[in-house]
């Protein structure tokens, strides 16, 4: 079942369906984005689904870096729809006139969910995120934007 969000993205990849004709002998319409590593499988489910009522639109989904992204949207990518892990990039592009002015947007909100299997010996639920401080924890994984953007 698609989301609020989900039924968003497709409206906004229906409209986009529009941008662009691509000549390949026939002409089809194609819609190209450009999306942050952690939409691969959302945006899996919403073009394939959008493909299935929109038979004639093709949806090209590129998934990586943001930041790798950006640049390449600076030197003139074509994509139609950039969707980004950090609203900073969109916000630059739009300054730097590389973008339509006002239609950024935060299409979500990332949570931290901090998780132990049965029988753990860290009592998550009472010590939430200081769990992560556990003696028992012996490391744990988080983005580190100098890492992530390259």
């Amino acid at each position: 079942m698609l989301t609020r969000h989900s039924q968003n993205l497709l409206l906004l990849l229906a409209v986009l369906a529009g941008c662009r004709v691509v000549r390949t002998g026939a002409a089809r319409r194609e819609v190209s984005i450009a999306a942050a590593a952690d939409l691969k499988f959302a945006l899996d489910e919403i073009s394939s689904d959008f493909g299935k009522r929109n038979p004639g639109i093709r949806v090209n989904v590129a998934c990586g870096s943001s930041g790798n992204f950006y640049s390449q949207l600076q030197n003139q990518a074509p994509f139609d729809l950039f969707l980004s892990a950090d609203m900073e990039y969109p916000r630059k592009l739009v300054e730097q006139g590389l973008g339509l002015s006002g239609t950024e947007f935060a299409y979500g909100v990332g949570r931290l969910a901090v998780w132990a299997p049965a029988g753990s010996p860290i009592a998550v639920q009472r010590l939430g995120i200081h769990a992560l401080q556990h003696p028992s924890v012996p490391r744990i994984g988080d983005r580190d934007v100098r890492h992530a953007e390259r």
